[in-house]
C-alpha cells in the first residue's frame, strides 16, 4: 500500500493499536472485485471476512530510491468467501 492510502491505513493502525490490545470490535470485512480487460465486468468476488490485524511494516523513503513510502498489513482472516460470476 502506498500513496495517499498509506497515510489514511497508518492513522487507522494508531487508533487500532493505541490501548494495546485488538477486539472483535476493530475486525475488518474486505471485498474484492476482479474484472476483466474492460474493467466492466466483474468475473469473480473475494470476501474476507473478520480480519483482524497482525503486524505493521512501514517502508521509508531512502536517499538514493525512487519510490515512495510504502506500508504491509498482515491479517489473520477469519472465513474467505471466492463467488464466481455466471457468464
Amino acid at each position: 500500500m502506498g500513496g495517499r492510502s498509506r497515510d489514511k491505513a497508518l492513522a487507522w493502525v494508531q487508533q487500532v493499536v493505541a490501548d494495546g490490545r485488538l477486539d472483535e470490535a476493530e475486525r475488518l470485512d474486505v471485498g474484492v472485485e476482479l474484472l476483466d480487460a474492460t474493467q466492466k465486468t466483474v468475473l469473480a468476488t473475494l470476501q474476507l471476512r473478520a480480519c483482524s490485524l497482525l503486524a505493521c511494516d512501514e517502508t521509508l523513503i531512502q536517499p538514493e530510491a525512487d519510490a515512495v513510502p510504502g506500508l504491509a498489513l498482515r491479517f489473520a482472516v477469519g472465513a474467505v468467501v471466492l463467488g464466481f460470476s455466471k457468464g
